[in-house]
């Protein structure tokens, strides 16, 4: 019966977080899409037809969603492995976006996230076996 009750709490944590991750990236995306044009932060979309400008970057509204419900799933849990991944998240986020803006070496990104996976092992959400079934 334990495993049926954590199961449920498991799959209502579920639902709740991708809800709001979905809804925050949903309202904050018109946002995000007016000050990136206001700015004149647009690119050609050469996958068109009619190769429209199109704004970016859109990561940082991604970040934005998954750190919502990341952080909600803590208060809810209290897990500290969910901060872990939280950050990873986060420094995973800032390799990207720093490669984005500027023309980075073929060796920066996968040397620079490897800094993602240190509050994995620091943190110890990481397993302690590999299982291969």
């Amino acid at each position: 019966m334990l495993d049926l009750y954590s199961g449920y709490h498991i799959l209502i944590y579920g639902i709740i977080v991708s809800a709001i991750s979905f809804f925050v990236v949903l309202f904050t995306t018109p946002k995000i899409i007016s000050s990136l044009v206001a700015k004149g932060e647009v690119v050609e979309d050469y996958h068109k037809p009619d190769k429209p400008a199109v704004p970016r970057p859109a990561g940082p509204v991604l970040l934005i969603g998954i750190a919502s419900a990341e952080i909600v799933l803590y208060l809810l849990t209290l897990n500290i492995k969910v901060i872990a991944i939280l950050l990873t998240s986060i420094i995973a986020f800032i390799v990207g976006f720093i490669d984005d803006r500027k023309i980075m070496p073929g060796w920066f990104k996968p040397i620079a996230l490897i800094a993602a996976a240190i509050p994995l092992i620091a943190l110890g959400a990481h397993g302690t076996h590999l299982n291969l079934w």
